[in-house]
């Protein structure tokens, strides 16, 4: 019995991890390079249900439900801007970005240049080449589908690709990743678009669907959970009388 209610109050654990995953997609579902998260369940090796079950003498009972997340790498679609600072990734791979902790990656290429010339993404953080942090400083610039940064017909830097497994992926609450840095390595023939920035991937109807699902999941434990406490209100004050 006891067991009944440890299960059914995990899946409402779980279910719950899921939604806050789905509601953050549908968040940002119109952010430019939003990668989606997919929330999965696993069952894993769990000492309080280990504990449980030595208590109550069920000894089958060492599982419990838990939430795995990962990175959908799914393309989103392209949008034409006019924008020259605006680029975008046809393929695999992310920017590179100069974060206050060491390197972040995004697929968000709505870039600007800062007033020293650099650069920059939103937030102000440099965009990486392989030299280091991308300086414009000339009249004319574009930049190459293998992601050469020309300025006034020259050359001047190469932009920093790189791509990483999607499981080893860290989403940060502004739309980057981390990764180890062991799991990263450059792309060797990137695809650069310029004048072009990538939509987010998240597809709001599927996710709606998931939304439901999940809700309806979440309300069957919690019926489990009151069948489980009215058969133990029964079992405590009627048979016991």
């Amino acid at each position: 019995m006891l067991t009944g209610l440890y299960l059914a109050g995990n899946a409402l654990v779980v279910q719950a991890e899921r939604q806050d995953v789905i509601a953050a997609n549908l968040a940002n579902a119109s952010t430019a390079g939003y990668r989606r998260t997919r929330a999965g369940v696993e069952a894993r090796h769990s000492v309080f249900a280990q504990a449980l079950a030595d208590v109550i003498g069920e000894t089958d009972q060492y599982q419990c439900l838990s939430t795995n997340t990962c990175l959908d790498p799914t393309a989103g679609p392209l949008t034409s801007t006019g924008n020259p600072c605006d680029l975008a990734l046809d393929g695999p791979g992310y920017f590179c970005l100069q974060g206050e902790s060491g390197q972040v990656y995004t697929r968000d290429g709505s870039f600007r240049l800062s007033p020293d010339s650099l650069l920059v993404d939103r937030q102000g953080r440099a965009v990486l080449g392989q030299q280091g942090p991308i300086r414009i400083d000339g009249e004319r610039w574009e930049v190459g589908a293998d992601g050469t940064v020309s300025v006034d017909g020259y050359p001047t830097a190469t932009l920093r690709i790189v791509d990483f497994p999607a499981e080893t992926a860290t989403l940060l609450g502004d739309g980057t990743f981390t990764a180890p840095a062991a799991a990263t390595r450059l792309v060797a023939v990137p695809r650069v678009l310029q004048y072009q920035v990538e939509g987010s991937n998240v597809r709001p109807v599927e996710e709606m669907v998931s939304m439901i699902t999940t809700l309806r999941t979440y309300e069957a434990a919690q019926r489990v959970i009151q069948a489980q406490d009215q058969t133990l209100d029964r079992a405590v004050n009627e048979v016991g009388r």
